[in-house]
């Protein structure tokens, strides 16, 4: 992936999930369209360092550490990635934790609440970005969900509601923040092809048997790849998106979610 635009000159972003797969890409991506780029991490520091040098280096991104399962991380971290740049134009939020696929009868209070704290950090970093992101029809949050919000797969009840959740509320967000000039958006990736060295994600044998091979309803034979999920991120970002708000982009291989 490459691009030559550099409309985000001057501005700062904050990509919370930054050392994840997607996470990653959209650092790239916003950082060759010239923005400053804060990369949020929890666990992966060396991960987080080496981003900030492929992209530009301490001139042209820094990496915070938050764990936003600590009350009052969402606010330390939203400051901190404005205090650097001295300011605050972008915030993409794509952290969620990984999990198995597990029946509701099975759940534990702990699998329970890692699902509602996922979505919990979304709504704290919204709360705290809302006040400091630049106004004047350029400040803009995209939040990354998945098209599980809309179709269910065994196991995931808990995950789609907290999507399903997390929709309702960005269209909310937006209706009150869009005339203070800031737009706030959703993706919505269903299976991500990795395409790196990492390994799989958790559970990755059930994920397969789970999605099966439902090529009657896909468009496309193959996933997303987090490049191209940073791209469609990216058309919710720029100078030009001012018009689009409370709207979900969903990346699914074409599959029509209604």
């Amino acid at each position: 992936m490459s691009t030559t635009v550099q409309d985000l000159a001057g501005a700062a972003a904050l990509v919370v999930g930054g050392t994840g797969r997607i996470g990653s890409a959209v650092c790239r991506r916003l950082a060759a369209r010239g923005a400053f780029v804060v990369v949020h991490y929890r666990g992966a520091p060396a991960r987080a360092r080496d981003l900030v040098d492929e992209v530009g280096g301490p001139g042209a991104a820094m990496a915070v550490h938050a764990d936003l399962d600590r009350p009052g991380a969402a606010g330390g971290l939203v400051a901190a990635a404005a205090a650097g740049p001295g300011r605050l134009d972008v915030l993409v939020s794509t952290a969620h934790p990984q999990f198995a696929p597990t029946p509701v009868a099975d759940l534990t209070d702990e699998e329970v609440d890692l699902h509602l704290r996922a979505m919990r950090a979304h709504i704290d970093l919204c709360r705290a970005a809302v006040p400091v992101l630049a106004g004047g029809g350029t400040g803009r949050i995209v939040l990354v969900s998945g098209a599980l919000a809309t179709r269910a797969l065994p196991g995931c009840a808990l995950y789609s509601a907290a999507k399903a959740g997390l929709h309702a509320f960005h269209r909310g967000l937006a209706l009150e923040v869009g005339r203070a000039g800031i737009t706030v958006n959703a993706v919505a990736p269903g299976r991500v092809d990795p395409q790196d060295e990492r390994p799989p994600t958790d559970a990755h044998a059930q994920w397969q048997q789970l999605e099966g091979d439902p090529q009657d309803r896909r468009a496309f034979p193959d996933p997303p790849t987090a490049d191209q999920v940073a791209a469609a991120i990216d058309v919710f970002v720029g100078p030009g998106a001012g018009a689009l708000t409370g709207q979900v982009l969903y990346l699914a291989q074409g599959e029509v979610m209604a």
